[in-house]
């Protein structure tokens, strides 16, 4: 559940910042947050448990796209996937997208992507931090 959430992050603000996303599928409002569907399946089998990070993993990623991750985890990836699910629950594109339902009821709506640039565009104004990364 953090990884789906991180990952949801790291677009984001990819998004926000760059103009760019850093992948093209789309992210779907579920009852415990931001899902990348083809993510949830391909990690579904480890269950709630905790991911190997020494499992060697090559992926060649663009140096903006390393700094956004980077600084996503530095921001959010100490705080328990119970408390992202709550911080995603509390912001605007989950919400949006899930058009009214309670939290604990399935759905498959998209985030859109507008729906994120416009929300975060909005937290770094009123940081201050305009221009800058997360």
């Amino acid at each position: 559940m953090k990884l789906q959430k991180l990952v949801y992050y790291a677009q984001a603000w990819s998004l926000t910042v760059f103009g760019k996303s850093l992948f093209e599928e789309p992210i779907e409002a579920w009852a415990h947050g931001p899902v990348v569907p083809s993510l949830y399946h391909f990690f579904k089998e480890s269950g709630f448990e905790s991911l190997d990070p020494s499992e060697d993993c090559e992926i060649e990623i663009e140096e903006e796209a390393e700094g956004i991750i980077e600084d996503v985890l530095s921001i959010y990836g100490e705080k328990s996937a119970k408390f992202l699910e709550r911080l995603t629950h509390s912001e605007d594109p989950w919400i949006i997208a899930r058009k009214g339902l309670p939290p604990e009821r399935k759905s498959t709506e998209e985030i859109s992507m507008e729906s994120m640039i416009n929300y975060y565009s909005t937290l770094r104004k009123a940081d201050g931090q305009e221009g800058q990364k997360p």
